[in-house]
């Protein structure tokens, strides 16, 4: 006897429902916190600012506002990742907050470190590894930069490469959930409700 179970936190049941019919399907809510949902002005969404910039400055306002619980900001790749924990780390005393990549890049103990216990609040800027793979204990502010690096196909070049893409309506519903894993927490959109 085969059996196959699909399970996903942001799917579309019914038409899932109506491909593997007939199937049965259970529903399984879960614990899950209050998430207050905030986007950046149209002004600052729009301001050409790099989008570390963005995230280091919402990331700080947010933080100052709550006064518990890690922050987990999303960023695109390694890159922008290094770029936002420098301008992350003229912002926030190193004192009170721990400053922490997580990619695939990583080594195990590196990664392993952004999702372990500490003395300090952490703040781990992530890839999208962190929206569904791995959930990170106390974390009560996420900030979305909306963006993901996605392989694509170049046909100009004749390669395949990485590309900085938006993110899905499901992905940024499924980020700013990690906010509220353990208790209620706040997700911080760098891009403007309208968008």
């Amino acid at each position: 006897l085969h059996r196959l179970i699909v399970m996903s936190a942001t799917l579309d049941r019914s038409e899932l429902e109506a491909y593997l019919r007939p199937c049965e399907s259970v529903r399984s809510e879960g614990r899950a916190h209050p998430v207050e949902v905030s986007y950046i002005e149209n002004r600052l969404a729009n301001s050409g600012q790099p989008i570390w910039e963005l995230a280091a400055q919402a990331t700080a306002e947010a933080l100052a506002q709550q006064p518990e619980g890690h922050a987990l900001v999303f960023m695109p790749g390694a890159y922008e990742i290094g770029k936002t924990i420098a301008a992350l780390g003229s912002r926030l005393s190193a004192r009170a907050f721990e400053l922490l990549p997580l990619h695939s890049e990583l080594s195990a103990a590196d990664q392993d470190r952004a999702v372990e216990g500490g003395d300090r609040r952490k703040v781990i800027v992530a890839t999208n590894v962190a929206e569904t793979s791995l959930t990170i204990d106390n974390v009560r502010l996420v900030v979305d930069s909306g963006q993901a690096r996605v392989a694509r196909y170049d046909p100009a070049r004749g390669i395949n490469t990485l590309w900085i893409e938006k993110i899905s309506g499901a992905s940024a519903k499924q980020r700013a959930g990690r906010a509220g894993r353990t208790a209620p927490g706040r997700a911080v959109r760098l891009w403007s409700e309208r968008e």
